[in-house]
């Protein structure tokens, strides 16, 4: 064995005693300047799974880390001082733990991250009432659908350019959505066509206060061009599958038609409908029977952003054998 052996082979025993902890790589050391923390990032919800891909850094500016695919991450960071460690992922909302680093030099923390939510489709169209003699009712129709896997979600708002509060969106049951119908005196507007292209933001707020933008659309038209009806109207009497007339509607841009029969009484009840009709078509025969009764039929146009008018209604009497 030579000298330097030797002199090397003293050094590695006297710097691995338990007692006293001298190497200055031994984190026992008191003289060691590093800490080491370490953990596991999951979800809130359930099941409860890991977040990988999850950004780990501390407040004062040391090298991040990515939380592997189980969710675990390690770092190696200065003791001047306690401080934040943050947590940062694209798809959750941010977190951060404070680190009060221990005698032992050794910080291990679980941490448990809400998702955030993201908007699954938004519909923002105008909606045209022809009523007689020649009245127009406007409506602007907002319906948002949100994803959530945290399901905590307490609020949605519409907010319009220019104003910071919004207008709440309750919850539609029915269509699973976050819906709501504005008159022109709810937007305090003359005419509909002042929203025409304003931007509304669809704000989220959660049970913990946090507050989300999760995405926006825009009014692109108000359809005031009506679609006149031809026949049955004026209460005249049909058989029990009439044919629908109406004039052909040019409005300059593309659409579809649907049709739409109601029971003519103070409630109407809606019996028949058929969407989806070519915008070069000018009649439709009722592909079911109706029974004798009294009705009225409306056509809708209907364009490629979901924007409609509807006719006025034509009243029409329903007898068997004719």
């Amino acid at each position: 064995m030579n000298r330097l052996t030797v002199v090397l082979l003293v050094i590695t025993i006297l710097f691995s005693c338990e007692a006293p902890h001298r190497n200055p790589l031994d984190p026992k050391n008191p003289a060691y300047g590093y800490a080491r923390v370490s953990g596991v990032v999951r979800t809130v919800s359930l099941p409860v799974e890991p977040v990988a891909q999850t950004v780990v850094y501390w407040q004062s500016g040391s090298e991040p880390t990515l939380t592997d695919q189980q969710g675990i991450f390690e770092l190696l960071l200065p003791t001047d001082r306690d401080g934040w460690l943050e947590f940062s992922h694209r798809d959750f909302h941010s977190d951060s733990v404070f680190v009060n680093w221990p005698a032992n030099k050794e910080f291990k923390v679980d941490v448990y991250l809400n998702a955030l939510p993201w908007l699954d489709s938004l519909a923002v169209y105008s909606v045209v009432l022809n009523r007689f003699p020649s009245f127009q009712k406007e409506q602007l129709i907002i319906e948002s659908r949100i994803n959530d896997r945290d399901n905590d979600i307490d609020s949605v708002r519409a907010i319009f350019y220019g104003e910071t509060q919004g207008y709440h969106l309750p919850y539609n049951t029915t269509e699973k959505s976050f819906r709501r119908e504005f008159s022109i005196f709810d937007l305090g507007v003359i005419v509909l066509e002042e929203r025409v292209g304003q931007p509304v933001q669809i704000g989220v707020t959660d049970i913990f206060s946090n507050f989300y933008i999760v995405g926006q659309g825009r009014l692109v038209r108000v359809i005031h061009d009506e679609v006149i009806f031809i026949s049955p109207a004026a209460d005249t009497t049909t058989g029990p599958r009439p044919t629908l007339v109406w004039q052909r509607f040019e409005p300059g841009f593309s659409f579809h038609y649907n049709v739409e029969i109601y029971t003519n009484e103070v409630a109407p009840q809606l019996v028949w409908a058929h969407r989806g009709l070519a915008m070069d078509q000018t009649t439709f025969t009722v592909d079911s029977e109706l029974p004798d009764g009294s009705y009225f039929w409306v056509i809708w146009a209907v364009d490629t952003f979901g924007n409609r008018t509807r006719s006025k209604p034509a009243a029409f009497n329903v007898q068997g054998g004719i």
